[in-house]
């Protein structure tokens, strides 16, 4: 069921012509980093929803990609910021 406010979760790859592009990402640690450890090394995101066990984040697709390489956090790409939008 989804609901207005609720994000649809649709996992995808980045294509590298679009690293400029913003997206909304849930943001999951990878141990041994809690939220808490995480937002202390985050660069260039705004967050949007903090939970327990995640994230969920509007920043550039090149810092979700450098946040993936890192193996700071499990990336899922949810949409667009212009996506998102269009939708709300």
């Amino acid at each position: 069921m989804h609901g207005k406010g609720v994000i649809r979760l649709v996992t995808m790859k980045m294509p590298m012509s679009s690293r400029d592009q913003r997206w909304l990402a849930r943001l999951t640690p990878i141990s041994p980093l809690t939220v808490t450890l995480l937002l202390t090394r985050l660069r260039g995101v705004d967050v949007w929803e903090r939970h327990a066990a995640s994230l969920v984040v509007a920043a550039g697709a090149g810092d979700l990609l450098e946040i993936d390489r890192q193996q700071l956090a499990k990336v899922e790409w949810l949409c667009t910021i212009d996506e998102y939008l269009s939708r709300h």
